[in-house]
C-alpha cells in the first residue's frame, strides 16, 4: 500500500477499523520486506520474558510448525504474559508457572505467533540465599496467516504490531543514515587527498 493511501485512511474523525490496521501494517511491512535479511533483525531464542529470561538461554521442548526454530529471526512484539505470575521472596518449595505469548514477522516476510510456558522454582544464589529462579520448559512457534488471529491468540492489539514495526524501521532508518554519513567522509577524505597529491609537483621524466 502506498504512503498517500495510508495517509488518506489516517485524515478522520473515527476509530480505525481492523482492515484498516491491517492495511496499514501490511503497509510498514512492504516498506521493508524485500530488505529484511540484510537488516539487523532478533533472533527469537534471544528474546527475554519474566525475570529477563532469554527463551534459549536452557535446553527445552519445542513444538509447532517446522521450519521455525528458536534460531528464526525476525522482529517481535514485546512478550505479554497470558497467565499466571512471577513469584516474589521465598516460597514453599511448589514451582508456579508463566505462560507468554507474543508474535512478528521473520525475515522472509512471514508472520508467526510464539508460545513460552515456563515454570518458577526455588534454587540458591551464590551466598545460599533462598530466591526463585525461572526456567523455560515449552516453546511453540506457528506461522499465522491471519494477522487479526494473530494478534487475539496474543491478547494484543494490532495497532501495537503496527508501533513495533515502526520502532523496527525507525532503528534501520538511523543505522542506514548514520553509515551513509560515514560513507560520506570516507570519500571526502579520499577526494581531499586525491587533491593535494595532484598538487605535489611530480619528478620530471627524462
Amino acid at each position: 500500500m502506498q504512503t498517500d493511501e495510508i495517509l488518506g485512511i489516517l485524515v478522520r474523525r473515527h476509530p480505525l477499523t481492523e482492515t484498516e490496521w491491517k492495511l496499514m501494517i501490511e503497509g510498514r511491512l512492504n516498506m521493508i520486506k524485500s530488505d529484511l535479511r540484510s537488516m539487523p533483525l532478533t533472533v527469537l531464542g534471544e528474546v527475554r520474558v519474566g525475570n529477563n529470561l532469554r527463551i534459549g538461554q536452557e535446553p527445552c521442548s519445542r513444538g509447532g510448525d517446522t521450519g521455525l526454530s528458536l534460531m528464526t529471526k525476525g522482529v517481535f512484539t514485546p512478550p505479554h504474559m497470558e497467565c499466571g505470575f512471577p513469584p516474589t521472596g521465598t516460597g514453599d518449595g511448589h514451582a508456579v508457572s508463566s505462560t507468554y505469548k507474543f508474535c512478528g514477522v521473520t525475515r522472509d516476510g512471514k508472520w508467526v505467533t510464539v508460545e513460552v510456558y515456563s515454570t518458577w522454582h526455588d534454587d540458591k544464589d551464590e551466598k545460599n540465599r533462598s530466591v526463585k529462579v525461572q526456567r523455560v520448559q515449552n516453546v511453540n512457534i506457528w506461522h499465522a496467516p491471519d494477522l487479526v488471529e494473530m494478534c487475539k491468540f496474543c491478547s494484543i492489539s494490532l495497532e501495537l504490531v503496527w508501533k513495533t514495526l515502526g520502532e523496527f524501521i525507525r532503528l534501520c532508518a538511523k543505522q542506514r543514515e548514520d553509515a551513509h554519513n560515514e560513507a560520506v567522509e570516507w570519500l571526502n577524505a579520499v577526494d581531499q587527498e586525491e587533491k593535494l597529491v595532484d598538487a605535489i609537483p611530480k619528478p620530471l621524466v627524462e
